[in-house]
Order: C-alpha cells, then sequence, then structure tokens
C-alpha cells in the first residue's frame, strides 16, 4: 500500500522523505536482529554438535578401558596358572626332564659356553 505524498498527524505533516530514514532504519535492525539469530543458531548448532562427538569419543574410550580390563583378568589367571609349581612339576616329569643341579659354576663365569 503506498503512502501518500502528505500525512497529516496531530496537526503535525511529515513527508514521504521524512520517513524514509527511519523505515532505512528500521530495514537495518531487522536484517541485523535476522544475522544475530542465524549466528545463535549456527553457534548453537556446532556447540552441540561438539559435545555430542566428546560424549561419543567417552563411550569409545569407556569400551576400549572394559575390554583392556578383561583381557588383564585373563592374561593373570593365565599367567598364575603358568607360574603354578605343581603344573611345573607335572609338566616336567611327563616330558622326561631332569632337575639341573650343581650349576653355580655357570654364573660364575660369564664365558662358559664361549669355552671349547
Amino acid at each position: 500500500m503506498p503512502l501518500p505524498d502528505r500525512l497529516t498527524v496531530n496537526n503535525n505533516t511529515l513527508s514521504k522523505s521524512d520517513l524514509a530514514p527511519r523505515v532505512n532504519g528500521i530495514i537495518f535492525i531487522n536484517f541485523l536482529l535476522l544475522g544475530i539469530f542465524i549466528s545463535l543458531i549456527f553457534g548453537y548448532v556446532v556447540f552441540s554438535n561438539k559435545i555430542t562427538a566428546d560424549s561419543y569419543q567417552v563411550k569409545i574410550l569407556n569400551d576400549r578401558i572394559l575390554n583392556l580390563t578383561e583381557d588383564h583378568g585373563a592374561l593373570t589367571a593365565h599367567q598364575a596358572e603358568l607360574e603354578d609349581e605343581s603344573l611345573l612339576a607335572d609338566y616336567a616329569q611327563t616330558h622326561n626332564m631332569v632337575e639341573a643341579a650343581d650349576i653355580s659354576y655357570l654364573f660364575e663365569n660369564g664365558d662358559v659356553a664361549l669355552r671349547r
């Protein structure tokens, strides 16, 4: 709807040229508010994406810690099984191994194996 050439309000007369700076200022403020709103939306999306990615990374690391803890438990049990003296004695007996006696000379001189 076009504005009339002259507008009279409370005995004050305004022309189109008097209203132009006000309209331009309002348009500028609207674009400024729109830009701020878009920037805030963009920041919200980026920030929430970062939080989601970080929580996903924490979940992956927690799963990895859980798996490593299970592996550590299994390896500790296997180590205890291997170090059991009765099992070692049974293994030595089934494979016809004999106990080494009087081997202190091996530790006295480091180059025993080099002698011919």
